[in-house]
């Protein structure tokens, strides 16, 4: 169980399903409160959408945005499906980049915690802290930068659908289908096989994005994501991601703390 959610880790982590739900999703209500909480809603096919031709420029603005990102908040749900077995994770926390992060994890009903303090790392689980392999890339902006980048240079037709409230502001909404041979030399896949060791995975299908700008402070607010892969001896995988991200640049409300249950445990053991 823990190796297999660490690997879910690492994979959301990198934003690995780089690519959205088929369709937009319902995402956050349109009333100005404070909501958090990935959500997920009906799914729209692009025929409901306004074709953008510049629909790229706004996408690429954001990603250079999100490139001078130094700390944020996530809240994201996962779900990997390999046939009849499926295994969900949610992830909630902050992010100070380069390499910080404190998190908190429940994959199938069970929760654990994790802090990253540049190259140590440690993860709680049952009520104990041990340490683990730190994660090597925590910076969602740059994965989400690369896809947009990937998809802009393909000329990928790009979608308007109506605005949504994220978290704080309205959000402008864009869709995009983009095809596998558009990301080629991209790895997107860190698949469990047996639920142990890593493989390297394929691409085998489309990639289908989501993505929500803010549009007063033109940053990603939300993106949601499908791509469908395998590797060997595993077969095929359907990866799905949901992130809503807030208290972006906001060093008082993202900033890193170390656990005081990790502080205690060291304490306790001298």
């Amino acid at each position: 169980m823990r190796n297999l959610r660490r690997s879910l880790l690492q994979r959301a982590s990198l934003g690995l399903s780089v690519a959205a739900l088929l369709g937009v999703t319902a995402g956050c209500s349109p009333a100005p409160q404070r909501n958090i909480a990935p959500t997920t809603g009906q799914l729209l096919p692009l025929q409901q959408g306004t074709r953008v031709q510049a629909g790229w420029a706004p996408l690429l603005s954001a990603a250079h945005l999100g490139e001078r990102v130094k700390v944020y908040a996530v809240n994201m749900s996962m779900n990997v499906q390999n046939g009849s077995n499926s295994n969900t994770m949610t992830m909630y926390g902050q992010v100070n980049l380069p390499n910080r992060a404190a998190l908190t994890l429940s994959m199938n009903g069970v929760s654990s915690q994790y802090y990253q303090q540049g190259t140590s790392a440690f993860e709680r689980e049952n009520g104990v802290w041990a340490t683990t392999t730190p994660l090597t890339e925590i910076n969602l902006y740059d994965s989400y930068a690369s896809l947009i980048s990937a998809a802009s240079k393909a000329n990928v037709p790009v979608y308007a659908f109506k605005q949504q409230y994220v978290v704080d502001e309205y959000c402008s909404v864009y869709e995009a289908v983009i095809p596998a041979k558009a990301l080629k030399g991209q790895t997107l896949w860190s698949i469990p096989a047996d639920g142990g060791a890593a493989a390297a995975g394929t691409l085998t299908g489309d990639v289908m994005a989501a993505f929500y700008i803010g549009k007063t402070s033109g940053q990603i607010r939300e993106v949601d994501l499908l791509t469908t892969g395998g590797a060997p001896g595993t077969g095929s995988l359907v990866n799905q991601v949901h992130a809503v991200l807030f208290d972006i640049n906001n060093e008082k409300l993202a900033q890193v703390q170390i656990p005081t249950t990790l502080v205690n445990q060291y304490i306790d053991q001298q």
